[in-house]
């Protein structure tokens, strides 16, 4: 099970897709199968959380199912209002969102936790809510008003990514958040489009960063479990 395949569910977008996102297969040292759902565009999943757009993903990720994935996860972190309906809908674990980390990133730093979003105007309570994380202290921070987010991810105006101009968007964002609130414990990215740029964040915080690659990596590790191997190791002069 160590090449045990991940299904992705994906956004109808076409953008460059750097190292580091998870529609880039290089982020990931085993395999993974991509399923774009035509039609779900940023625009109907995050701006407008069209419940049209369930139906279409369910259909995915059965197909990823049949296709022998071992787990599933998806390309947007708004995914997680459907988070529910699509793991009853299959039988391989299913993941859709790195806002499932929200709880257990607050649990372990004992503070409020960052969240970097696509569209901070986006995020409802019933977000929160579809993860048990109504009572989690979150700070949230969103990339709607920066040039280069908004013109290639959210708006699908053209392909070409300047990252660089990207990353000095999301490090803008993210360095105003932490002056705003200096009690932050840890950072979430919800954004999987924004995940290429965490070591540079983690650099600039000095906090932890959660994502949908930490979330799928940790996921995919839980599938494929490899025995221990055998040695003894001394203590204090004893055998165990």
């Amino acid at each position: 099970m160590t090449d045990a395949p991940i299904g992705v569910l994906c956004l109808d977008t076409s953008f460059e897709k750097i190292p580091g996102h998870i529609r880039n297969p290089a982020t990931f040292d085993f395999p993974v199968v991509y399923r774009v759902v035509e039609g779900a565009t940023p625009q109907r999943l995050v701006r407008k959380a069209d419940p049209t757009l369930l139906e279409p993903f369910v259909a995915a990720a059965r197909d990823l199912e049949a296709a022998g994935v071992a787990g599933i996860t998806g390309a947007c972190g708004f995914l997680v209002l459907f988070q529910a309906e699509l793991a009853a809908a299959v039988s391989v674990p299913l993941w859709s969102s790195s806002l499932l980390q929200l709880p257990m990133a607050h649990r372990t730093v004992g503070r409020p936790v960052g969240l970097l979003v696509a569209d901070e105007a986006a995020l409802t309570p019933r977000h929160l809510a579809a993860i048990g994380a109504e009572q989690v202290p979150v700070r949230v921070t969103g990339m709607a008003g920066q040039p280069e987010f908004r013109e290639v991810m959210l708006e699908g105006r053209r392909d070409a990514l300047d990252a660089d101009r990207l990353e000095r968007e999301v490090l803008d964002r993210v360095e105003r958040l932490a002056e705003a609130h200096p009690d932050l414990g840890a950072l979430v990215i919800e954004c999987t489009d924004l995940v290429p740029f965490a070591h540079t964040i983690q650099a600039r915080l000095g906090l932890p960063v959660f994502d949908i690659v930490t979330l799928t990596n940790m996921l995919h590790a839980t599938l494929t479990r490899r025995p221990y191997r055998a040695r003894v190791t001394r203590f204090g002069g004893r055998r165990v």
